[in-house]
């Protein structure tokens, strides 16, 4: 593909709105794109994004952009490649694995529930502030340890990470400054909890690996802490804000639902592949390579664009529409893939499945609140999610 991409190249805040028909156009000409003056490409179709998280010996984890997103990220999970990758994942895995999510779900029911008690005979809600990035941010917090009136300020952020370069510079000030907040209050989080350890998720890190090295890098257990409460608070709470707003657009869809609760999951599949929560990732070229019959020198910026592979044309049938019948959504990036498929998934999956759950049973005709809602969404480059769904509905 040559030339301009329309008015603003992607990514770009300009285009933040409403970035499909963006998406659509580089898909249309060709799979990777070029973007001009930049060392940077765009990665626009699935069978290519798939084959990039397939290959991380050419497409690298290990990118510029994740040391510009907060200090020392580049030694986290998220930012390195095999074999390092491998262990450290494994040591997180632990605190993730399917027994230990069975021990989490009563407390997250609870939380669930708590929060419904504090609206339901309201009869309204602003979902997003009110439920869905309260029940994340709970669950995560107690997972951690951490208490809501120390950390409750991190789910009020919109963390930019790997998209802060391509923000305002007002913005980007204002990103790199929640992520020094960040990393300063888990430094702080992490030095007390190593002399106070308990049978929270950061305690268990610091033992792990303290029992493989025979002492603990602080700075390195705090950046993969923050890594953990920013993504397992920001993509579960956006995957179910936007859940919300599809439902309710899609009346018949919804109704599907409420009808038969075993389509909760598949529901919000659906959702993460309509609007991925983190819209795309980059890698780092290794070597000189070729995809999409582009070539791509060693050292250069690759940008995988999950939100477009996610709406993919030959994947995806009819992919604008929202069917939360569609039998193969999983195949949808908003979870990753290859190796550095989301950690976090099946608590995020979790955490959703039983939300909508109790949603479902407690609240009765849930519908958008009359002329509250401007239907606009997060003023990111790199997150998804609506600002705000005013809705109204009935104690079931």
């Amino acid at each position: 593909m040559t030339g301009e991409v329309g008015q603003s190249e992607y990514p770009s805040l300009a285009a933040a709105e409403c970035p499909y028909p963006l998406l659509e156009a580089l898909r249309a000409g060709g799979a990777v794109y070029k973007v001009p003056d930049r060392d940077e490409y765009l990665v626009s179709r699935h069978e290519e994004i798939a084959y990039a998280t397939r290959h991380p010996e050419i497409f690298s984890s290990a990118t510029p952009l994740n040391a510009e997103a907060q200090v020392g990220w580049e030694a986290s999970v998220f930012s390195c490649d095999p074999p390092e990758h491998t262990v450290k994942r494994s040591i997180a895995f632990q605190s993730f694995n399917p027994r230990r999510l069975r021990e989490y779900e009563p407390m997250i029911r609870g939380v669930i529930d708590d929060l419904i008690d504090g609206f339901i005979d309201d009869g309204e809600v602003e979902f997003v502030q009110g439920f869905s990035n309260r029940v994340s941010s709970r669950v995560m917090f107690n997972l951690l340890g951490l208490r809501e009136e120390d950390a409750g300020w991190i789910a009020d952020i919109t963390f930019e990470g790997v998209g802060a370069r391509y923000l305002p510079a007002d913005m980007r000030e204002q990103a790199e400054r929640d992520g020094e907040r960040v990393n300063e209050f888990m430094n702080a989080v992490v030095r007390e909890r190593a002399e106070n350890l308990g049978g929270d998720v950061i305690s268990e890190l610091i033992r792990a690996h303290t029992e493989r090295d025979g002492e603990v890098n602080m700075a390195y257990i705090a950046v993969e802490s923050a890594v953990l409460v920013l993504g397992g608070t920001l993509t579960p709470a956006h995957m179910m804000s936007s859940a919300m707003l599809l439902l309710l657009q899609h009346p018949d869809q919804a109704a599907l639902v409420r009808a038969d609760y075993s389509l909760i999951p598949r529901m919000l599949e659906e959702a993460l592949r309509v609007e991925a929560p983190d819209q795309f990732m980059p890698r780092y070229t290794t070597v000189d390579t070729t995809l999409g019959g582009v070539d791509i020198p060693a050292g250069s910026l690759v940008m995988l664009l999950y939100a477009s592979g996610n709406r993919d044309e030959s994947v995806f049938g009819e992919p604008e529409s929202f069917e939360v019948r569609r039998e193969n959504v999983k195949k949808h990036f908003s979870f990753g893939s290859g190796i550095h498929f989301c950690l976090g998934a099946p608590l995020a999956r979790l955490i959703g499945t039983r939300a909508y759950e109790a949603l479902f049973t407690r609240l009765g005709d849930i519908r958008l609140a009359e002329g509250r809602n401007d239907f606009t969404h997060l003023a990111s480059t790199f997150n998804r999610a609506p600002n705000a769904v005013h809705i109204e509905f009935d104690p079931a």
